[in-house]
């Protein structure tokens, strides 16, 4: 049996369509749609608009649950484990463990907006900074004691 070039064509096609096409639409669409995490972002300004008492009281939240060895690993803010101590605050997600603190406030698919806390999991002074983009900018919001 003879076969139309055509017809193989068209019966490989939705092979080719599934496992070449799709991803690559599927990747675009994401990355298209992926929010926003510049300089510029709503999660940016919303970070800079916390106040000084705000942020000392997250960064002592943060110490509290700390020391209670409460962790979390990128917990939803939607989850029912996520700390309420931060349901005022607009985030994705939060982590707190033995190496690093921080709340994730907005994610653009390989990149994100994010409020780190130093100096409670390591020897740095105590401060929270502000990080945005892949690795495009950042700036300390917080720090303890006199400015």
């Amino acid at each position: 049996m003879e076969r139309n070039p055509l017809t193989l064509l068209l019966g490989v096609m939705p092979q080719f369509v599934r496992i070449i096409c799709l991803p690559i639409v599927v990747l675009t669409f994401i990355s298209c749609n992926s929010g926003d995490c510049s300089e510029d972002s709503p999660a940016v300004r919303e970070a800079r608009a916390l106040s000084q008492e705000r942020l000392t009281r997250m960064y002592s939240d943060m110490e509290r649950l700390h020391e209670s060895g409460q962790t979390y690993h990128r917990v939803p803010k939607i989850s029912d484990s996520a700390p309420s101590e931060f349901a005022d605050i607009q985030y994705n997600d939060i982590i707190l463990s033995d190496l690093r603190i921080r709340l994730a406030l907005e994610g653009c698919f390989d990149h994100y907006v994010l409020l780190y806390f130093y100096g409670i999991v390591d020897d740095r002074e105590p401060m929270i900074s502000l990080q945005w983009g892949e690795t495009s900018g950042s700036e300390v919001l917080w720090r303890s004691g006199p400015s």
